[in-house]
């Protein structure tokens, strides 16, 4: 269980879509994730589950959607600046 849980990388990828509706994508570094569980494996929703179960409860400016062993953060602003804040 303990290589299961540790030493995984990460990284986080952004999709932004421009008023000539010009898709463009931001990715973070890949950093070590200390925390979480892998997504896509057979204990991923029980982890899940358990993990972040209350997330919505923490959450004020963005619509969460949840499922199995995936969140997506959806968030709204006049301008990319109001988003970002």
């Amino acid at each position: 269980m303990n290589s299961f849980l540790t030493s995984r990388k990460q990284f986080v990828q952004l999709a932004r879509v421009d008023e000539s509706q010009t898709k463009t994508f931001v990715q973070s570094e890949i950093t070590e994730s200390s925390m979480g569980v892998p997504q896509g494996t057979v204990l991923g929703p029980i982890g899940f589950t358990s993990y972040d179960n209350d997330l919505p409860l923490a959450t004020i400016l963005a619509c969460l959607y949840l499922y199995c062993d995936d969140t997506t953060a959806v968030v709204k602003g006049e301008t990319f600046q109001e988003v970002d804040a």
